[in-house]
């Protein structure tokens, strides 16, 4: 079948904004911050 629309062209429609990784980075100090004792 292959594929109908690209993962970009996905994620901007459900999302309304193209992909940012900017969300990962959020989660991951959420997550790991306090643990390891890092700031930003």
């Amino acid at each position: 079948m292959g594929k109908m629309e690209s993962a970009a062209t996905i994620v901007r429609r459900v999302t309304g904004e193209p992909l940012n990784a900017r969300y990962f980075v959020d989660y991951l100090w959420q997550k790991y911050g306090d643990i390891f004792n890092i700031q930003r």
